[in-house]
């Protein structure tokens, strides 16, 4: 049986900006994605979501209580820390692009923060 799509918000919650390329310290780096990673396992597996035991697709989306300027490759590097969360859990087999088709998305809702997972299987 194929599972239906899942989709998770994480109230309150954005994993932190993890810097691209020599900026900070690596152990600074690991502790903010071993933290994304923690979360978005515990939110997945208390949500009771089902394994996608072929190809999927997740989208992670963004919500930011301000506007202004993201850059998308900030985007997808805040979001590897969640994506791992959601292959530690198992429920996607793998996070290589054989496996998976990602998208990362940012939207503003003033005074709101959330991150949204939305997990289907292809």
């Amino acid at each position: 049986m194929t599972p239906p799509i899942q989709t998770l918000v994480i109230p309150a919650w954005l994993p932190e900006q993890v810097a691209n390329g020599p900026h900070g310290h690596w152990s600074t780096r690991q502790k903010k994605l071993g933290n994304a990673q923690l979360v978005t396992w515990s939110a997945a597996k208390n949500a009771r979501w089902i394994p996608v035991t072929g190809r999927a697709k997740l989208t992670v989306t963004f919500i930011f209580p301000v506007r202004r300027r993201r850059d998308i490759d900030n985007l997808y590097a805040r979001a590897k820390g969640v994506v791992d969360g959601v292959k530690r859990g198992g429920w996607i087999v793998d996070d290589s692009s054989e496996w998976l088709d990602l998208s990362v998305l940012a939207e503003v809702e003033p005074g709101l923060r959330a991150t949204v997972l939305k997990l289907e299987p292809l």
